[in-house]
């Protein structure tokens, strides 16, 4: 098999290692006359750097590059410590000097592999291969063409026509700075990030530690365009970071000659190959920087391409695209993803959210010292274990129609654009997700209101007006979901229990840290008990993190002497904010309850408080005294062992307590009106009101 590369740059030429390590013929073209990189750094996480490894260049990794000790976040005004974290991801985490890495690849490959000064004109694809035209009048024709050109790929262009790049509205000064220049502050080898209002700052070395890479992120307008690609201006540079720390500006101080490029981006793309065409790199995800992921992703592309290609034989290379593709499109979107998401994080203006940012990383330390959740996923990923998995391996979990229907629901709830605006655009898809697809119950009746501040739903059976109340707190990690957008759940459990089901909207993090949504439920219990109904026709139950708050609500009754309601129902709770629980690790299959979105939750939620307070997190507290209580949950879901320990602790203290688990479904089920299990999970709900209210009715036992 023979196979032509257009792009010499880092993607470009570490494909072109990896697809002759696997005993394929390689043709590089680059339009450039000479294989050089503009000043610069880049990091190379461990999943890349165990690539690169394995295709020899390891001993120069090690001589040229400076192993990362830290990362750390520090206030851009105050140098104040905001996060901090040790890179013990499984691997070094290598700080490189762009021209070092490209010399690297370059050296590895035999001469004649890369033709410079080639610049591609036309592609015209056969039965039998791929012909390519270059502006020099040269052809070249291979098995496969993959377009590893960079972000105005021509390749791409041939595949999909004109496509509009998206503007990130940010330009980056970007300077080397050689060490001597440096000694008198004594900087350590690590990665240090300041974060200040609209702009941010890294600094890393490289170059075996003689060169200091600067990194400034500033908005566009304090730039002009024109100089884009061009020697910046050291009065622009020095006005854009103006206040900063003293240690910061010391080193913009010793910056000489700064250059400045604009970031743009595009959204993941549906597919990246066509028939013999493919591609890689920034060509097929161009990527923010603040996972300083473009190269590794490059070439994690190059790995699992070159081992694909090399499966095939050279007798179906279409077929073998078709699996690059679904091995590295949906690993490659969500890094695309998250990079831009954390843009927002950064480059945060307003100064509460500044200071709730904060609080959050504050607490991803206590709750997840070593930052597995932000970046294990990212950077531990080991590319030649999962190109070694069946493919598809990863998806389709569940074994029934309906139960996969309702995991693909989940997975597919949140797109790209939603995830841009933080938890925003993720509040918005999470009701529009609810209302759009678990609509209420016809035969309950609705209503809205709203007093002294606090909203709530009610949601009331036919001839239900003097039945059960519950009180259901929704779910959505403290973060999301509303009243309205509970409306479908809350008319079924009204339906359930022949009653009715208010559902009231507690204040959300990170606006609203612990403890305002147990101050609000606590509020929402009040009004019911002063509107006239009694404790004993109440029932509290909640979903999720308003499981946990359920939990939580009870145990505050109890503390203040206030009336117990008559019962508990809690499904797939999440009631630990430290995330101890085994299952989270363990149901990798779980598409929403993921370990990066529950520490996301929770520390957006504590921000800075202990998460083993019982008020946050349930299982560490005292459930003597509480009501009985019924958990239901899903055998093979995240938050499995949240569920067992609340069971477990209920037991432990002498409260009543039943555990139903449900096999083969999905988080919180209850609220997918189609699957089986849901209604019998509400049947059983109902079964244990009537039994809860009518005991309390009677003065019987809790």
């Amino acid at each position: 098999m023979k196979a032509i590369v257009i792009g010499g740059g880092i993607g470009g030429m570490a494909a072109a290692l990896s697809l002759r390590n696997e005993g394929i013929e390689v043709e590089v073209y680059e339009q450039a006359r000479a294989l050089t990189e503009i000043g610069a750094g880049l990091q190379i996480a461990p999943s890349a750097g165990r690539v690169l490894e394995r295709l020899g260049l390891g001993a120069e990794l090690e001589r040229l590059a400076i192993t990362m000790r830290r990362l750390e976040m520090h206030d851009l005004r105050s140098d104040r410590l905001i996060h901090s974290v040790s890179p013990d991801w499984g691997g070094p985490f290598y700080q490189v000097h762009r021209p070092d890495l490209l010399g690297m690849l370059g050296d590895a490959l035999p001469r004649g592999v890369v033709r410079l000064g080639q610049r591609a004109d036309g592609f015209a694809e056969e039965a039998g291969g791929v012909t390519v035209e270059f502006e020099s009048g040269h052809r070249a024709r291979g098995d496969v063409l993959i377009g590893a050109d960079g972000i105005h790929s021509l390749v791409r262009r041939h595949l999909f026509g004109e496509q509009e790049l998206d503007f990130s509205h940010i330009v980056a000064w970007r300077a080397l700075i050689p060490c001597d220049r440096l000694a008198h502050l004594d900087l350590p080898f690590n990665c240090e990030v300041w974060l200040g209002p609209d702009r941010s700052a890294v600094t890393y070395w490289v170059h075996a530690g003689e060169l200091l890479n600067f990194v400034g992120m500033v908005p566009a307008r304090e730039a002009a365009e024109e100089s884009w690609t061009a020697t910046g201006e050291l009065t622009a540079l020095r006005r854009s970071y103006a206040g900063s720390c003293p240690r910061l500006a010391a080193i913009i101080d010793e910056i000489e000659t700064p250059f400045i490029t604009g970031y743009y981006f595009r959204y993941p793309l549906e597919r990246w190959s066509r028939g013999r065409i493919t591609l890689l790199g920034d060509a097929a995800h161009p990527m923010h920087p603040f996972l300083a992921q473009g190269a590794c992703q490059a070439i994690e592309d190059g790995a699992v391409l070159g081992r694909v290609l090399g499966d095939c034989g050279g007798s179906a290379v279409q077929r073998a695209l078709a699996e690059y593709q679904a091995r590295r499109l949906p690993r490659a979107s969500r890094v695309q993803n998250s990079s831009r998401t954390l843009e927002h994080l950064w480059h945060m203006s307003d100064p509460a959210e500044i200071v709730q940012r904060n609080r959050t990383l504050a607490s991803v330390m206590e709750v997840d010292p070593g930052a597995e959740s932000i970046y294990g996923w990212v950077y531990r990923y080991d590319v030649d274990a999962e190109a070694r998995r069946p493919p598809g391996a990863a998806s389709g979990p569940l074994e029934r129609p309906e139960a996969q229907r309702a995991w693909s629901l989940w997975a597919t709830m949140l797109g790209p654009r939603d995830l841009d605006r933080q938890h925003h655009g993720i509040r918005e898809a999470y009701d529009r997700f609810l209302l759009e697809n678990f609509p209420p119950d016809p035969e309950v009746d609705i209503a809205e209101e709203a007093r002294d501040g606090l909203r709530c739903l009610r949601a009331t059976a036919r001839g239900g007006e003097n039945g059960p109340v519950v009180l259901h707190l929704h779910g959505g990690g403290y973060l999301v979901g509303s009243p309205e957008a509970s409306a479908g759940l809350a008319s079924r459990l009204a339906s359930a229990v022949g009653g009715t089901c208010v559902v009231p909207g507690y204040r959300r993090a990170p606006e609203h840290p612990f403890p305002a949504a147990v101050e609000d439920a606590v509020a929402a219990y009040e009004r019911l008990l002063t509107s006239g109904v009694d404790a004993a026709r109440v029932l509290i139950t909640g979903e999720s993190a308003g499981a946990g708050l359920a939990l939580a609500l009870a145990m505050r009754l109890r503390d203040l002497g206030l009336p117990q309601p008559a019962g508990v129902v809690v499904m797939s709770p999440m009631a630990d904010m430290a995330l101890t629980g085994a299952s989270i690790d363990e149901a990798g299959s779980d598409p929403i309850s993921t370990r990066p979105l529950l520490t996301q939750m929770a520390a957006s939620y504590l921000q800075g408080h202990d998460p083993r307070d019982p008020l946050a997190s349930p299982v560490y507290g005292d459930f003597r005294g509480l009501p009985p209580l019924l958990v239901q949950v899903a055998e093979n879901e995240a938050l499995y062992s949240d569920a067992q320990r609340v069971a477990d602790a209920a037991l432990r203290d002498g409260a009543r307590v039943e555990i139903d688990r449900y096999p083969d479904t999905v988080h919180v089920f209850q609220i997918f009106d189609f699957l089986p299990e849901a209604t019998a999970a509400l049947a059983r709900i109902g079964e244990f009101a009537k039994t809860v209210v009518q005991s309390s009715a009677l003065g019987g036992q809790r």
